[in-house]
């Protein structure tokens, strides 16, 4: 069968001579990304290093060629002869080729991509926004796609892919890349149809084949999906991609035999491939076999003689063998290249203590502790009385028997009502004199089913690089016959997507091979502080939530604070903890068992409103946290020389302070890209603005402060709001720690105005509805610190209003034009639906078909969608030919959808208040021009509905030849609660059915 991805090479070649130097370099970096889809990784890397050596190319061509060799030679991991093994930068000349041919024509589709692609080469935070301009100026399915691979969020991700899908219905690759979206959440069926739609329409993509096994495999159904795999490695046997991917899937399934030949194949080609090794050292110990092991582990270092990781492996498995002298000297060796290393010492002092050097032990020790002075476990050893040798589990008294509680769990009967159940989760947070806490945290589940054994053969844990150590004390499986298996550590991986290029995020995944149902599943972690000292002062802040959506057996939570020092402590729907003083530390000690799962119902409370909580902060009141946030904050707030100027361009033609507000607010919009992911510091502290404007992406603290600092300058004094989310649910308002928030707006105490710099479509008057009702704190630049509550739309305020004008010709046919006006929580949406003038038609096009299946839109003029502080307003025209040739015609009510049962009512009943997004009005007006002769047979009573939660007016009035039908909805409260949620399902439902009352028109004969 043709490799697809081999046509892809072909293409890409046979355009080169046509090429200008800017797309050639363009062009390479896409030739790289094909070489392990194409059947020969050899051919791109001969085509990429005869271009790195052609003379006759441009200078910055050939560079980024020399750049992607290098990186393919080292990849390829076999030392030869001439090998490359520094990679060269990429060529700056490219850059600034791209920049000028993109000023020189702004609204090129082509050079907008260009340098977009050049740019997240560099890593530069632009990128996204010319590679969006560039898909809105020439939209195809892979322009929309380079704009999804650089999303931040989920909903920017979604959009985009979704655009790709309009540019291109039958693109398999966005069918691909949109079907994993929906696996991230959980949404397989959506997935598999999009899967199955790919390969069907190109039976030789392996790629979507290959993800269709996969959900296959993750659904259960073990069968079909080795029949795809089996059928693939037949039918491709030669690209890198697939035999690693293949090799990963047959591990997960246990055919282990099938793994290491496809991985041992791959590292034939590119030792450099660290999935394919990791394989391979996950079945050579699961089955002991120490020579394979240490083999490959030799070659490893051949790739690279300096990795002190793959000599730390070698000497750990010399030393087990008894060759003690070998380990020692390669222990040595590996510390000498890593004098800082802190995990290399300890390592190498549990080899010394093994061996009885006991003293040495201790001086690796101390040397660990010295690069790392907070590592709490560390001192303890050294101080324990009997030696380094021995250990002692400081945490020890607060931990449960795993292996015990295990036997005890299997001989019960399983809850099969949930896929796990938690029969222990306990947390001892222990806090040193200048706030830095270590965490202890020790996770026991129950697997119930084979869904839930699915969920649970991998955990990950997240920590930031840099700033905390991850120490995986325990992973295991417990088996029903008294079998203990070891997870298998498959190492760290950084965070995907733009994000990652900037923030240390790390996260260990473990797997927990051959999971079954009845197992019980053992993680035990330790995460300490890095750092030296508490980059927040003596800040402390922690919320721990009790419940979860598991039953659980167990949950405890232990604080160990210094005896001197006293804490904020807010325990909600808690029983007291029990505190003790001892060695100078004050103990606290929370627990609670037996615990049902919290109830999920859509649309629920969020969890802490209704689930007990442990919060602690080192501050007593909000003023004394207000007071700390705005020193911590207050250097970024500096504008350098270019900000400033770009301040003045953007206020410059303003006279009032609203227009002033205006103009900053979009262009904070504007000219900064949301990436949501905060660790280290940044978590709490924002980036300096003018490195914010820099680099034109930030997270909701940057875009806060951004705008902020720009209010601030320009005369008008504004606040940095921390907001939790409706998403997050209200908390205890003397929670006062930074912990509790999710997100950051800006606040104009003069206008009482709230401001979003993550809602990238939505002008000042229209603030996201997660914002809306949520509990805030209002930090101004001088310390002072307010709690508020932001407010929340009226229903007159989240307003739409259609008006159509629908003429029934003789024959049946509809000829209609008409209006719609939108203004507040749907404006923000429909402007970025529209944005792209050639998407518009369609667009309301999909929306009438919801009502009217054979429907078409001719022409469309949208007001509103370019600029922010204008609602926004739809004029059609088009035609309904559903009714042509028909005696008789069957209209509709409402030209909108109206399904108010399944979209806010759908259950039956609840246990869990209901929480509604937002109040809000609509209004529609539709005018029905009969043709002479027609008359009108059916037409439905007028209906009012008045109740607590809204009204409802439907009217049908009869003028001359003419039938208008006008309505009124307005939904009003916000939180129904279980014991009125019968009426209000029952307002839905009496909607409803209102709505679906059809008028029937006759024609004429």
């Amino acid at each position: 069968m043709q490799n697809p991805y081999d046509t892809r090479l072909s293409v890409l070649q046979a355009k080169w001579k046509t090429q200008t130097s800017i797309q050639r370099a363009v062009a390479v970096r896409r030739i790289y990304g094909l070489r392990e889809f194409v059947s020969s990784t050899d051919a791109v890397k001969s085509w990429i290093a005869g271009v790195a050596q052609d003379l006759s190319e441009s200078r910055s061509v050939r560079d980024e060629a020399q750049h992607y060799r290098a990186l393919m030679e080292r990849q390829g991991g076999r030392i030869q002869e001439g090998r490359i093994t520094d990679v060269p930068a990429l060529p700056a000349e490219l850059l600034t080729e791209a920049r000028g041919a993109a000023a020189q024509e702004p609204d090129s589709a082509e050079w907008n991509e260009a340098l977009g692609l050049i740019e997240r080469e560099r890593g530069l935070g632009a990128a996204g926004e010319h590679l969006e301009r560039a898909a809105q100026l020439a939209p195809t399915a892979e322009r929309w796609m380079e704009v999804a691979e650089g999303c931040g969020d989920s909903t920017c991700t979604f959009a985009a892919l979704s655009a790709a899908l309009q540019a291109d219905a039958t693109n398999p690759e966005a069918k691909i890349a949109l079907a994993e979206y929906y696996v991230g959440r959980k949404q397989d069926a959506k997935a598999r149809d999009l899967l199955r739609e790919a390969a069907q329409s190109e039976p030789g993509d392996y790629v979507s084949r290959k993800r269709l096994g996969d959900l296959y495999a993750s659904a259960g159904m073990v069968a079909e999906a080795l029949a795809e795999y089996r059928d693939l490695g037949k039918a491709f046997p030669a690209p890198l991609w697939l035999r690693r991917e293949l090799a990963l899937s047959y591990e997960r399934l246990g055919f282990l035999g099938r793994a290491m030949a496809l991985a041992k194949s791959d590292l034939t080609q590119n030792f450099d491939d660290r999935v394919a090794r990791d394989i391979l050292i996950r079945i050579y110990r699961a089955r002991g076999d120490a020579s394979s092991l240490r083999a490959l582990y030799a070659e490893w270092m051949r790739l690279d003689p300096n990795d002190t990781q793959a000599m730390a492996r070698i000497a750990e498995l010399d030393a087990g063998q008894g060759d003690l002298r070998t380990g020692e000297s390669l222990m040595r060796r590996a510390i000498a290249l890593s004098p800082n290393d802190a995990v290399l010492r300890q390592q190498f002092a549990n080899m010394l203590a093994a061996e009885g050097k006991q003293v040495q032990a201790r001086e690796q020790l101390a040397k660990a502790l010295q690069t790392n002075p907070n590592d709490e476990e560390v001192r303890r050893r050294l101080a324990y009385e009997r030696g380094v040798g021995v250990t002692r589990d400081v945490d020890a008294a607060y931990l449960v028997d795993a292996g015990e509680l295990a036997r005890v769990a299997q001989r019960a009967k399983l809850d099969e009502n949930s896929h796990a159940t938690v029969l222990a989760e306990v947390r001892v947070e222990r806090v040193l004199e200048d706030g830095l806490a270590s965490v202890r945290v020790q996770q026991i589940f129950q697997i119930n089913t084979q869904q839930g054994a699915r969920d649970y053969a991998r955990r990950a844990v997240q920590y930031a690089a840099g700033t905390q150590a991850l120490r995986v004390l325990a992973a295991r499986l417990f088996k029903r016959d008294g079998r203990v298996i070891d997870a298998e550590d498959s190492g760290d991986t950084a965070e995907e997507g733009t994000a990652g290029m900037y923030y240390d995020a790390r996260s260990r995944m473990l797997r927990f091979p051959g999971v079954e149902i009845g197992d019980v599943l053992e993680l035990d972690y330790r995460l300490t502080p890095e750092s030296k000292t508490n980059p927040y002062g003596r800040y402390l802040g922690s919320l721990v939530m009790f419940r979860s959506s598991l039953p659980q057996r167990l949950q405890r939570y232990v604080l160990v604070t210094p005896a001197a020092q006293n804490f904020n402590i807010v325990a909600a729907r808690m029983p007291a903890a029990e505190v003790r003083e001892q060695d100078g530390h004050r103990l606290y000690e929370w627990e609670i068992r037996d615990v049902a799962a919290l109830p999920n119902e859509p649309k629920g409370p969020p969890a802490s409103e209704t689930a007990p909580y442990v919060h602690v902060s080192s501050f007593a009141t909000w003023q004394e946290l207000g007071r700390w946030y705005a020193q911590l904050i207050a250097p970024q707030f500096a504008l350098d020389h270019a900000l400033r100027e770009a301040l003045d361009e953007v206020v410059s033609d303003k006279a009032t302070d609203q227009e002033k507000i205006h103009a900053i607010h979009q262009f904070v919009l504007r000219n900064t890209h949301y990436v949501a992911l905060e660790f280290g510091v940044y978590g709490y502290k924002p980036y300096p603005v003018s490195q914010v404007f820099e680099r034109r992406f930030g997270d909701c603290k940057d875009k806060a402060s951004l705008m902020v600092a720009l209010l601030s300058a320009a005369g008008i004094a504004a606040d940095i709001a921390l907001v939790r989310t409706r998403r997050l649910g209200d908390i205890g308002e003397q929670a006062t720690s930074i912990s509790v928030f999710n997100h950051a707006v800006v606040y104009v105490p003069k206008y009482d105005l709230w401001l979003d710099g993550t809602a990238e479509y939505a002008g000042s008057r229209e603030l996201p509805l997660e914002d809306q009702g949520a509990m805030a704190l209002t930090v101004s630049l001088d310390g002072n610190a307010q709690l508020r509550r932001i407010p929340v739309a009226l229903p007159m305020e989240n307003y739409t209003h259609r008006q159509v004008q629908a003429k029934i010709l003789p024959d049946g046919r509809v000829e209609f034009s008409g209006s719609a006006y939108v203004r507040g929580e749907d404006a923000p949406g429909l402007r970025r639906e529209y944005e792209v003038t050639e998407r518009q038609r369609d667009s309301v096009r999909n929306r009438l078909a919801e009502v009217l299946p054979r429907v078409r839109v001719d022409a469309v003029q949208v007001y509103g969608a370019n600029d922010l502080e204008h609602d926004v307003t739809v004029k059609f025209s088009g035609e309904v030919e559903m009714f042509a040739g028909r005696p008789s015609l069957t209209l509709q009510t409402s030209w909108m959808q109206r399904s108010y049962v399944q979209k806010l009512a759908s259950l039956p009943w609840r246990a869990q208040d209901l929480l509604l997004p937002a109040p809000w009005t609509t209004e529609e007006e539709l005018h029905f021009a009969l043709p002479a002769g027609a008359r009108l047979d059916s037409v439905p009573q007028d209906k009012t509905l008045e109740t607590p939660f809204g009204t409802a007016i439907l009217r049908y009035q009869r003028q001359e030849s003419e039938l208008i039908v006008t309505t009124s909805v307005q939904f009003r409260k916000l939180r129904i609660t279980p014991s009125e949620y019968a009426a209000f399902r029952d307002f839905c439902a009496k909607l409803e059915s209102a709505f679906r009352a059809e008028i029937k028109v006759g024609l004429k004969g």
